[in-house]
């Protein structure tokens, strides 16, 4: 007999790579090195997942409303905004604010808590909530977030987190208001359609909710209000001049008799000298808007606004508090001057860095400071100019500082990392191999079935001993138990004995009992029960009883003859018909053919194929070539061919899977049939590995050779430190180190519109009304003007009588302004509705708004003159010019 064929089976350790997933925050290992523990963050109702904690946004000075919201250290956090102190029914308890009747942690008073079991009702520390609140219970094996058991009792009517029913969460920025969530507003504030609106100023709800005042007319004092032009007055519901109004002559309700006129406010026979007789009317045709230039001229009123007369000609002026900002006379003056857009002038802008705005009485406001961003320096100029989550000096909150070897990561100080190592929240990690943070931080490495997750500069994962990925599949990991006849101690090694049952124990074939009238008389596991004792003369009956010279062996016994059918061929009887060895004669061997078993049927030579193996070439040469179960030409079938997009193909267990993909491809999807779809090296939602996405802060985000970079910024704003994690940080309209462009650093500290201000610079004086002022009211004007520079942006005359002011926000009017007066000479240009005029030679300059007439002209009109250095006449703001009352004038440049 042939001496069997060993075969050596060898066990392999199968690794499988495939692309990274993203999963839960993690606990960082200690300093031993161990490998970090995976911890799903599960929080109780009405919190919320901030980093790698729970936190109540209601109530936490830390993540105040939203996640990285810090409060000042002034301030607490209640109804999920920073506030100066508690709202009504709460208490300061440490740094959140309270409600002591139902809080278990702080029952009564500050620190006292309730024990295991009971809850806290009317701030006293019970088995039950008693009838008039509602016992709440946290989610499963949730101790609470006060400390305390699951049950905890609630004030339906007015907890923010059992808002009307146990577990209803008012939003941030809400208050629970007879159990409902209601927006909740600040000191002097109202909601109104979901936002705080002043019903004390607001024309859209003045004195109540929805109460619009309407056009040209102001809310004052909570009631809508007529605004009338300098001169004007309102008698009887509108505007008029009581200097020539007939029916309302020097006062509301003068009626002049029949035949007379109205003149400089008083009811005479005829009209002065520069008056007009214009049907009882005296009116000067050089001023008057009812009369200009000429009797029944009448200068058409605009909308919010008046009109003037000024040499016989038609002008607009718009009522306090609006303006014609769009320079369209046919919509008046469209404008409310009372918003971000338009605050106390024509483009006068509210906008701060990293911060809400708002326009108030006084001029433009600071709002709340943008989440990560508080304002340090205490200069609204800037905004909120620190960023609590990477500012070393300002880390978490203003003034916290970093020590040194310490950065701010996240508003939390950290320790810098060595060479090979990155920071990743407070734990230094080694990017290429560490399966939580897996070429980038937080990118954990997913753990399948039977497996264990390893990072070699990209995610994959060993099978467990007795395990395999048989199909090639990472979604359900090392899916398939080796301990098979299919799969014993590897994927598709089957255990197979000729003749004989098989088994796998421990991952090794082991053979099992011959079939009937087989033995295996060598002990050979190999070639199975490889002895017919049916048949064969030397194992007649059993192993080793040989039949006698010229017997054959017939039925397992030794005879004279064969029987019937069958042919004694080398002493043994057996079927030509049937028998490889001997088929159509005796001697005549079938072929061994390659992965096949030979087979004789009526008299002729064929093959068949072993499991697992297929002849797709028709060659009989080589037998069955094709392996159905790894062959990737002929995967599972003849023909059928394993490819995929963008990366390398497998079969395996007679199934096509993806074995690697190409270069930066991904398969992101799991869906084999488009292969790896995903160009990780420059997809912005897939940069550098499956489900990183970039976003850039007021910009556009692109993806370059796997990292996150910045594509195009918006506009104003721009990327001045390179860095894309921040985005494109800079605001240039602002911004006093980048005004404009990048690294374009403002001597004065002042950016306004992206251009460089030289600051604000102003003059002020107090006047008594007809004395002299002191002689360094002059001085301190003239060493005003010779100080004014450049790159203005607004220009304003205020006082007393109008501490808003008049202003011009036109940029060449502006500095214009500023260059006569610094130089003494004349100047003249409209701007925002009024005629800003300079007589640079005449009392070390005199500043006018709408003169009557040139330089050389009268000099005590009503409204606005600023001239310090003439004496007792020094002009006046909104008032008599000449004697006018006592008061303080100002002029600013910005």
């Amino acid at each position: 007999m042939q001496a069997p064929q060993r075969q050596h089976l060898w066990l392999t350790f199968l690794l499988t790579v495939f692309g990274c997933t993203s999963s839960q925050p993690v606990v960082g290992g200690g300093d031993s090195g161990t490998m970090d523990v995976p911890v799903d963050v599960q929080c109780s109702a009405g919190q919320q997942v901030c980093g790698s904690v729970c936190s109540t946004l209601a109530d936490d000075p830390l993540n105040c409303g939203a996640c990285g919201t810090v409060c000042p250290r002034t301030q607490v956090c209640a109804a999920g905004a920073c506030r100066q102190s508690c709202p009504a029914g709460q208490q300061l308890c440490g740094d959140r604010c309270v409600s002591v009747d139902t809080d278990r942690a702080h029952c009564g008073a500050c620190g006292t808590a309730c024990g295991a079991g009971l809850v806290c009702a009317m701030g006293q520390c019970r088995l039950d909530c008693g009838p008039m609140l509602a016992q709440c219970s946290g989610a499963a094996g949730d101790a609470g977030a006060d400390g305390g058991g699951a049950r905890y009792c609630a004030n339906v009517s007015n907890d923010r987190e059992n808002c009307g029913a146990c577990g209803t969460v008012c939003a941030a920025g809400q208050i629970c208001a007879a159990g409902a969530c209601v927006t909740s507003c600040g000191a002097g504030t109202t909601a109104c359609g979901g936002a705080c609106r002043d019903l004390q100023t607001d024309r859209l709800h003045c004195g109540a909710c929805g109460n619009a005042c309407a056009s040209g007319q102001l809310c004052e004092a909570g009631a809508c209000v007529i605004t009338c032009p300098a001169a004007q007055t309102v008698c009887d519901g509108r505007c008029v001049d009581r200097q020539t109004d007939l029916a309302h002559c020097g006062a509301c309700g003068n009626s002049c008799a029949p035949g007379q006129v109205c003149s400089m406010g008083a009811c005479v026979a005829s009209c002065g000298a520069g008056l007009t007789n214009c049907s009882g009317s005296c009116r000067n045709l050089q001023t008057d808007p009812a009369g200009c230039g000429a009797c029944g001229t009448t200068c058409p009123a605009p909308v919010n606004g008046a009109a003037f007369c000024t040499a016989g000609r038609c002008g607009v002026e718009c009522a306090r508090g609006f303006g014609d900002c769009d320079g369209m006379a046919a919509n008046g003056c469209e404008a409310t001057l009372d918003t971000v857009s338009h605050c106390g002038g024509c483009g006068v802008t509210c906008r701060y860095p990293n911060a809400s705005a708002s326009c108030t009485s006084s001029g433009c406001a600071r709002g709340a400071c943008n989440a990560g961003f508080a304002n340090c320096n205490a200069d609204d100029a800037d905004g909120c100019e620190a960023s609590t989550l990477t500012d070393s000096a300002h880390c978490g909150a203003c003034g916290t500082r970093c020590a040194a070897g310490e950065s701010c990561v996240a508003g939390s100080c950290q320790p810098n990392c060595g060479a090979g190592l990155t920071d990743c929240t407070g734990s230094c990690r080694n990017l290429a191999n560490d399966p939580d943070n897996c070429t980038s931080c937080g990118n954990r490495c997913a753990r399948p079935a039977n497996a264990t997750a390893f990072c070699a500069s990209r995610c994959g994962f060993a099978c467990a001993a007795g395990f395999g990925d048989c199909d090639g599949s990472a979604t359900n990991g090392c899916e398939t138990a080796l301990d098979s006849l299919s799969n014993c101690g590897a994927c598709g090694l089957q255990c197979r004995f000729p003749n004989a049952a098989a088994a796998c124990a421990s991952g090794r074939c082991a053979i099992g009992a011959c079939a009937a009238g087989f033995v295996n008389c060598d002990g050979d596991a190999t070639n199975g029960c490889e002895v017919n004792t049916q048949t064969d003369p030397a194992n007649c009956g059993a192993c080793g009883t040989t039949c006698a010279a010229g017997q054959v062996c017939s039925g397992g016994a030794c005879r004279a003859s064969c029987a019937a059918g069958q042919t004694e061929c080398a002493g043994a009887c057996t079927s030509t018909q049937t028998d490889p060895s001997n088929c159509s004669a005796c001697g005549t061997r079938c072929p061994v053919r390659p992965n096949a078993a030979s087979v004789c049927a009526s008299g002729s030579c064929n093959y068949a194929c072993n499991a697992g193996f297929r002849d797709c070439d028709a060659a009989a040469a080589n037998g069955c070539e094709a392996a159905t179960a790894t062959d990737v030409g002929n995967c599972g079938s003849c023909g059928r061919v394993c490819s995929f997009s963008n990366a390398t193909a497998a079969c395996s267990g007679g199934a096509c899977a993806i074995a690697a993909c190409n270069g930066a491809f991904r398969d992101c999807n799991g869906i084999g049939g488009d292969g790896c779809e995903v160009n990780s090296g420059s997809d912005v939602n897939h940069c550098g590995a499956c489900g990183n996405r970039c976003a850039i802060a007021n910009g556009t985000a692109a993806c370059t050779g796997g990292a996150c970079a910045v594509a195009a910024c918006n506009a104003g704003f721009a990327d001045c430190n390179g860095n894309p994690a921040d985005g494109c940080e800079v605001s240039l309209a602002t911004s006093s180190s980048h005004c404009g462009a990048c690294n374009n650093s403002c001597p004065s500290g002042v950016c306004t519109a992206g251009v460089c201000s030289s600051g604000l610079r102003t003059y002020s004086g107090n006047f008594v009304s007809s004395t002299n002022p002191p002689a360094s009211a002059c001085t301190d004007w003239d060493t005003w003007r010779a100080g004014l520079g450049s790159g203005y942006t607004r220009v304003t005359i205020r006082g007393t009588f109008n501490t808003t002011g008049v202003s011009c926000t036109n940029p060449v009017v502006v500095n214009g302004l500023a260059s006569a007066l610094r130089n003494g000479t004349d100047f003249n240009m409209a701007c925002d509705g009024h005629n800003w005029t300079l007589c640079g030679s005449r009392y070390h300059g005199e500043l006018w708004l709408d003169p009557p007439s040139t330089c050389s002209g009268s000099n005590c009109p009503s409204g606005y003159i600023v001239r310090p250095c003439q004496g007792s006449n020094w002009g006046g703001v909104n008032t008599a010019t000449c004697g006018g009352p006592s008061q303080t004038m100002a002029v600013d440049f910005l």
